[in-house]
């Protein structure tokens, strides 16, 4: 096995959702709250306790009024 070069092709195949309403039915705010909660809790040692919790109620409130919004009708 030395010397050899050798390449690994992988094809993929995504679902695409036709409207964003589908995508929006289909999802779990919950879970993608608590998913920005963990992502956001890793920058509490660069941006302190007070500068990662405004963030994230600032990230929050954007995703929730998005979803009311585009999604919720």
């Amino acid at each position: 096995m030395y010397g050899e070069r050798k390449i690994r092709i992988l094809n993929y195949q995504w679902i695409v959702a036709s409207s964003l309403y589908n995508y929006c039915r289909s999802s779990d705010v919950e879970s993608v709250s608590q998913f920005k909660l963990r992502q956001n809790l890793t920058q509490v040692t660069k941006k302190g306790a007070k500068g990662t919790k405004e963030s994230m109620i600032n990230e929050l409130v954007e995703m929730l009024t998005n979803y009311r919004n585009l999604c919720a009708n």
